[in-house]
């Protein structure tokens, strides 16, 4: 790794990302690794690309997405100041060369992270300037060089969704659907691009569940999960597969899967098991498997919670409650004998 270094420090220059295929490589490992849900070694690595270049902001940008791939992960948004503070200090840098195109990769991805930050929080209107800078950053990105796939990545989701969520206001506002476009985009970033390639098939899945063309979506899972094997993402596509399927008998297999990891990991706040064992128990009680909803609702009731994570998962935790106590009466009526 020391090697590495000694070669990247000799390229000591702005946007080291466009012009050095060591740094190039470098960045990639640290996001396979934040693929891999091993965040701790990809934001080590980021830090020393930090280190290293503190005037290049894509060290900071990159730290900021495994540090947010990380708190998604465990539903843990304690650090989210923190985090912003990142991703404006990648900005911040990212200005000092507007007519770079990666430097506009940069600051249209870094002010994309700011605004789902913000549209997290329920801050929606001002999530609305980082929404409208990270657009015109990463348009200008693909109009200065046209082969600059990674900004696809936010481009594309970005016109998918828009169209998507404002439905028929497109045409009472006479606005173009752009929902193929944002397709056709994702798909190019996913195919073509240098850094985002597997972060695009993962929002490209995504978009392909909502259009409920299921097949290319799980195509893409089996493709995630193979590479990335210590990854619970794919687990999370598949299951939003299955669920958009409405495939009961996946869901239940799929849970199972998801449950052995999460069960491994240390220090959980356990709100992804509240969301797996919720979903496990919803798709027994449809195919009226009463052990498997007392064994599902009884775990999920019996977890330590804090008491924001309580209050966050309040109607999973009630209706788990209900579940359990109708599969409690299903199982008495079973166990009544009947008279002769």
């Amino acid at each position: 790794m020391r090697s590495i270094f000694i070669i990247l420090s000799l390229f000591v220059v702005s946007y080291t990302i466009a012009e050095n295929p060591a740094y190039r490589l470098y960045i990639q490992t640290g996001l396979a690794l934040t693929f891999n849900d091993k965040f701790e070694e990809s934001k080590e690595m980021f830090l020393r690309v930090i280190n290293t270049f503190p005037n290049d902001p894509a060290g900071y940008f990159f730290f900021g997405v495994a540090m947010q791939s990380e708190m998604m992960a465990h539903e843990d948004w304690e650090a989210t100041d923190s985090l912003k503070s990142i991703f404006e200090r990648a900005v911040e840098l990212a200005e000092k060369e507007p007519r770079n195109p990666w430097a506009l990769y940069i600051k249209g991805s870094s002010l994309g992270y700011l605004a789902i930050l913000e549209i997290r929080d329920g801050e929606y209107i001002s999530a609305l300037p980082y929404i409208r800078g990270a657009v015109n950053s990463l348009s200008s990105a693909i109009k200065i060089e046209p082969y600059m796939y990674d900004a696809y990545l936010g481009l594309g989701g970005y016109y998918y969704w828009k169209s998507k969520k404002l439905g028929f206001l497109n045409n009472l506002l006479f606005l173009e659907d752009d929902r193929a476009k944002g397709i056709q985009y994702l798909r190019l970033a996913s195919e073509k691009s240098v850094f985002s390639r597997d972060p695009a098939k993962h929002a490209l899945l995504v978009v392909l569940v909502e259009e409920k063309r299921f097949n290319e979506a799980y195509a893409l899972a089996e493709y995630l999960e193979k590479k990335y094997p210590g990854s619970t993402l794919p687990l999370w596509d598949k299951l939003l597969i299955a669920e958009g399927e409405k495939n009961l008998a996946d869901i239940m297999s799929i849970t199972e899967r998801l449950l052995a990891r999460l069960r491994a990991e240390e220090n959980s706040n356990n709100y992804n098991m509240i969301e797996v064992l919720y979903k496990r128990a919803l798709a027994a009680d449809r195919l009226n498997w009463d052990s498997e909803v007392l064994e599902a609702s009884e775990e999920a009731l019996s977890l330590e919670l804090s008491e924001e994570i309580r209050n966050k998962q309040a109607g999973k935790l009630r209706e788990l409650r209900a579940l359990r106590s109708r599969a409690l009466k299903d199982t008495n009526k079973q166990q009544i004998p009947s008279e002769k």
